[in-house]
């Protein structure tokens, strides 16, 4: 195992386990970015997906990720370096990141 510098500037590591060749926020939003992937897991999952987020339709919850995701992933690209990440997303905080994750809906951001 090994950490890697995903953003080249020192503020957001992640981990790469032996025998990956990525880390495991790159694996964490291919997965999050792929509709087949996210079809296969919400069908397999449709019971957890009606009974915590009561949502009944997977297409739904595929774009809803999908959306939701993208949206992260920009957030995340944009910030300054110098943001304290650790405080940016504690609990206390959640309102904010919901009103980012919003706003970036309609953001140019490109993966």
């Amino acid at each position: 195992m090994r950490f890697e510098d995903v953003l080249s500037n020192g503020t957001l590591w992640a981990t790469v386990y032996d025998g990956e060749k990525e880390n495991v926020l790159t694996q964490l939003f291919t997965n999050w970015l792929d509709p087949l992937y996210l079809r296969k897991f919400f069908t397999e999952n449709i019971r957890d997906l009606e009974s915590y987020f009561k949502i009944t339709n997977v297409d739904s919850a595929v774009f809803d990720t999908f959306q939701d995701a993208t949206s992260l992933a920009c957030l995340i690209l944009d910030l300054n370096p110098e943001v304290e990440l650790e405080k940016w997303f504690s609990l206390g905080r959640r309102q904010r990141v919901s009103r980012c994750l919003i706003i970036h809906h309609g953001s140019d951001c490109m993966l």
